[in-house]
């Protein structure tokens, strides 16, 4: 195997015969394919997502697995590194996975489809909100996490209508589809009665934020919408703790900054930050199967473990739905025929069709006390759809 880091989640697989001729999947195993960034500036991100899924098959091969086969993985690592990814992706072609799963970030996503869909392998729920997944509409890819804009846009609306219209000030990161992104930002703002004041767009990783800090804090915004890496936020907020800086109303954010890198960042965010996630918050009852996997094996209870783990447990629905004839044109058929389907608590129901395959519309809203997500009173808001 050409692979750099094979971690096996299964004992024994592999010796039985191909299923139905189908690559990557044998009479007792099917392999599933990862790539992440375990090194590299998003590795303290994107890394623990990884270790909630594999928490979740350890936990069901333990069981015996599903439908007499275990899952293994090959773990590769992209260094969130664009042209590492793509090469992962090539390795993972010729190393013939039935699936990949696992990946994780707006560069890195772009750099693994053309591989991954040109080999017809399913590429199921990254961590990145692209449009270039879902539209057009791409045969074998599927995501879960509605795109950064109608996140946005959506919750913009939420707050104008609870907290009234106000002035708007927006900072993202440099990545693809930001201006998609921010026109969307600047379209619910005007629609909802307020005003954008300015719209900085700064290279992630930048090394100094502070110019980017002072620019928003010195238009006293009621509303800074923050469309940034978990890192990158974490930063900023520092500097606006250090300026004794806080919006008029409410910071508003997606679902990328309900991470423990971020809101145990800084205070100033508590009480006063409006998010969406499309994934239960840690402590909530919705992801109690999950804490019990995860928290023996050592896994932080944080938001991307959780999401590992969910979509592990999406991932074993459409297993155990197919039975023992499970092909890759078996998984794509499957899941283009879910209709609220629950596959996973950590999730709301789960549609997807064949010209649709984004698979949620529907996310928990989400405020934050003592550096921590819980769900709001009203619980959800509709995005896209």
């Amino acid at each position: 195997m050409s692979s750099a880091a094979v971690l096996l989640l299964a004992s024994g697989c592999g010796s039985g015969g191909s299923a139905g001729g189908d690559t990557g999947i044998t009479s007792d195993s099917i392999t599933v394919g990862i790539d992440v960034a375990r090194t590299g500036v998003g590795a303290s991100v994107c890394s623990p997502m990884v270790d909630g899924i594999n928490a979740w098959f350890k936990h069901v091969n333990d069981a015996g697995g599903v439908n007499g086969r275990k899952i293994k993985t090959i773990v590769l690592d992209d260094g969130y590194l664009p042209a590492r990814a793509s090469t992962n992706a090539k390795t993972l072609v010729s190393d013939h996975v039935a699936t990949v799963m696992g990946a994780c970030g707006m560069i890195i996503v772009p750099a693994l489809l053309p591989p991954l869909m040109a080999a017809k392998i399913p590429f199921l729920f990254p961590q990145a909100a692209l449009g270039a997944m879902v539209n057009p509409v791409q045969p074998y890819a599927y995501a879960l996490l509605p795109l950064y804009g109608d996140q946005m846009a959506a919750l913009i609306k939420y707050a104008f209508a609870h907290n009234g219209p106000g002035t708007v000030a927006i900072i993202n990161d440099t990545v693809p589809g930001v201006d998609q992104t921010v026109s969307q930002i600047e379209g619910a703002v005007k629609a909802g009665g307020g005003s954008t004041l300015m719209s900085l767009t700064v290279p992630p990783n930048t090394a100094d934020l502070s110019p980017y800090a002072l620019k928003v804090s010195a238009q006293k915004p009621d509303y800074v919408v923050m469309d940034m890496t978990a890192v990158d936020a974490a930063r900023v907020a520092t500097l606006w703790q250090n300026q004794k800086f806080l919006p008029n109303k409410l910071f508003l954010s997606p679902s990328m900054l309900t991470q423990a890198q971020f809101l145990e960042s800084t205070p100033i965010i508590n009480d006063r930050m409006l998010q969406l996630s499309v994934t239960a918050p840690p402590g909530s009852p919705e992801v109690s199967d999950c804490a019990s996997v995860l928290q023996p094996a050592n896994i932080s209870l944080t938001a991307y473990p959780f999401w590992g783990c969910g979509v592990a447990q999406i991932y074993v629905k459409i297993l155990q739905n197919l039975g023992k004839n499970v092909t890759r044109a078996g998984i794509v058929k499957q899941l283009d025929s879910w209709q609220g389907v629950n596959a996973s608590a950590v999730f709301q129901p789960i549609t997807f069709t064949t010209s649709n395959h984004m698979g949620t519309t529907k996310m928990f809203l989400v405020g934050v006390k003592d550096n921590k997500n819980y769900i709001m009173p009203d619980q959800f808001v509709t995005v896209g759809g």
